[in-house]
This record gives C-alpha cells, structure tokens and sequence, in this order.
C-alpha cells in the first residue's frame, strides 16, 4: 500500500495530537467562520486512536528477525546432527545400506525453509531404521526434537511475517487516513488565522 505521508509514524502522530489540542483551545475561532466543523475533532480523536493502538513495527520486526535467527541456529544443529549419524553408519560399515545413501543425497545447504523442510521430513520418517542400523536412540531423538523445533519455529516466523505485512496496510490506510484529514484541518487553519500567531500552529510540516 502506498504511504501518503513524507514523515515518520511517530511525527505524524505528534503532530496529530498537537493538532487535536490546538483545535479544541481554537474551537469558536474556527466554527465561526464556517470552515470547520466539530466533527473533524472527534474524527481526529477516532483515527489517532486507533493509529497509536498498533504495535510499532521495529518491535514486529525485532520478534520476526529473532524467529528468524533461531530457524537458522536449529538448522545448523539438524545438519550437524545429520552428520554424526553418517559418521556413525559409516563406523558401522553401512556405507552400502540404502539409508546411509540417502543421507548423501539430501539438500540441506544454500536451499529455501520449504525445500529443507521437505528434506528433513524424509529423516523423520527414517530416523528408526537409523536405531535398527546400530545409531544411538539418544542421537534419533534428539534429531527429532530438533526437527520439531525447528517446524515450530518456521510456521511461527512465517505467521508473524504474514501478520506483518496485514498490520503495516491496516497502519498505513489509517495513517493516510489521519495524514488526510490533519492536512484539511491545517488548511482551515492557516485560512482563519492567517494574520496571527496562531498560524504557525496549523503548518503540517
């Protein structure tokens, strides 16, 4: 969605609430000349609420950058735990057993979440014919644990991105909103007081 304000979140919102101020303490001004109508003050109230009422977005952005990471630790920690039971079927002499095989072949690096997924689920699925080869069950567990974590973990950070980018187009409409209806209110004000202090108070930037 397409931002209609040059400035941060924070300064417009400052700005509304200067705003609101002004024009209640200015209220008779502005109505006497007809230019301005008291609705545009609870209006102002409405949608500065409900644009102060979203979680700010750096804060979002550190909780998916933070999923983020730890997708990344717990899949080292897959492919370092794939490792080990290579090495293990390979101590065992099971080099020539298909499962040792499809070890080989599986893509774990430079692949997308999804792709990964999709090739450690194979794992899971196998990881009791890796106990019956002779590989410690401490070792499939925590495998498998890891693997839960991590599923866990993605769905959480693709949720959390998803909800993102709906709450920065539900933050943006209600600022280009607000950004709307603060820049009519200062062009009344700059009409009914443009020969006076008061002036300054109505300029948007």
């Amino acid at each position: 969605m397409q931002r209609k304000f040059g400035y941060s979140q924070k300064k417009l919102s400052d700005k509304a609430e200067q705003l609101l101020t002004v024009c209640k303490r200015d209220l008779k001004s502005l109505t006497s000349q007809g230019f301005f109508k008291e609705e545009f003050i609870e209006e102002l109230e409405t949608l500065l609420k409900k644009f102060r009422s979203f979680t700010p977005d750096s804060q979002n952005l550190q909780e998916i950058n933070s999923l983020n990471l730890r997708c990344k630790e717990v899949k080292k920690q897959i492919i370092k735990a794939i490792r080990i039971i290579q090495c293990r079927l390979q101590t065992l002499g099971q080099e020539e057993s298909e499962y040792y095989k499809m070890l080989k072949t599986l893509k774990v690096h430079n692949v997308s979440n999804a792709e990964f997924t999709s090739e450690i689920r194979k794992i899971q699925a196998l990881s009791p014919n890796f106990y019956r080869l002779g590989v410690p069950a401490s070792i499939t567990g925590s495998l498998n644990g890891m693997i839960a974590d991590y599923k866990k973990t993605l769905d959480n950070y693709e949720n959390q991105t998803l909800s993102r980018k709906t709450k920065s187009n539900e933050r943006i409409s209600i600022a280009n909103s607000l950004t709307e209806l603060v820049s009519e209110i200062c062009k009344i004000g700059k009409l009914v007081f443009k020969d006076t202090e008061k002036y300054k108070d109505y300029l948007m930037y």
